[in-house]
């Protein structure tokens, strides 16, 4: 992560909440894997967005639950991707930053 930001040079960056988990070891994975994260981002000096799944398929979708597969369309579709992204978890991340620069333009015009 250090090198992916210094690779970069991002000036903000966004991530997603934690989310309730029935896996409890799943979700202290997630949750340490988020912590290190943020420690990177904090320790570059970063402003970081931070937004539920909920909002973050909402800013994309229009629908707070949409799945995966909606939410992988839409962000080909956004973009005007040729091909959709690779994985879901790569589509998922394009939310966020998606989410996020929404969630900022609609900041500058308040």
């Amino acid at each position: 992560m250090r090198e992916v930001v210094g690779r970069c040079a991002p000036d903000e960056a966004a991530v997603e909440e934690t989310f309730q988990s029935v896996n409890a070891a799943s979700a202290i994975k997630l949750t340490e894997v988020r912590g290190a994260v943020l420690l990177v981002l904090a320790e570059a000096g970063l402003k970081v967005g931070e937004y539920s799944p909920a909002r973050i398929k909402l800013a994309v979708t229009g629908n707070g639950r949409a799945d995966k597969e909606q939410v992988q369309w839409m962000v080909r579709s956004l973009l005007n991707l040729a091909e959709p992204v690779a994985s879901f978890d790569a589509s998922d991340a394009v939310a966020v930053a998606l989410c996020h620069a929404a969630s900022r333009a609609t900041a500058v015009l308040r």
